[in-house]
């Protein structure tokens, strides 16, 4: 016996188009535009403070002994996951 979790096209309602969203589920370019522009510094503020935490928790890191080293280790892991974006952005 086979389940199938998806509905068919059929039996989907029709909602598309809105006032917010066109034909294919995007927003409409007005929304869409206010999203697009990131303010210069937010982008500054945003690559300043990554650099400055992974300073700080490095520095604590290596002069406050084994578990601080063990803490900055864990603390790191969202460090790692903001550089990812901010090389992705």
């Amino acid at each position: 016996m086979v389940i199938d979790l998806v509905p068919s096209s059929g039996e989907l309602p029709d909602v598309l188009p809105t006032d917010r969203l066109l034909v294919n589920g995007m927003a409409i370019p007005e929304l869409r535009k206010d999203y697009r522009h990131i303010e210069n510094w937010r982008n500054v503020r945003a690559v300043t403070f990554v650099w400055l935490w992974t300073g700080l928790l490095a520095y604590l890191g290596t002069h406050y002994g084994p578990w601080a080293a063990l803490a900055v280790f864990i603390l790191m892991g969202p460090m790692h996951a903001r550089f990812a974006i901010l090389m992705h952005e």
